[in-house]
C-alpha cells in the first residue's frame, strides 16, 4: 500500500521515516493496535513458512 500511493523514492523514504519517527515516539509500543494489515509478496510461489509480526 505505501509502494503504490508514493510518487517516487523519496516520497516512500520520507513516508517510512515519518511512521518511524511515530513507532519511536511511543511510550508503551506493546499496546499499539492496527486495523488493517495487507501482507504482499513478489514471489510468484506461496510461502512456505507462517508468516510473523513482530514489533
Amino acid at each position: 500500500m505505501i509502494d503504490d500511493s508514493t510518487e517516487d523514492k523519496e516520497d516512500l523514504n520520507k513516508m517510512k521515516n515519518t511512521g518511524n519517527t511515530f513507532l519511536d515516539a511511543l511510550d508503551n509500543a506493546e499496546n499499539l493496535w492496527g486495523n488493517q494489515i495487507e501482507l504482499t509478496s513478489d514471489a510468484s510461489a506461496a510461502v512456505s513458512e507462517a508468516i510473523k509480526i513482530v514489533c
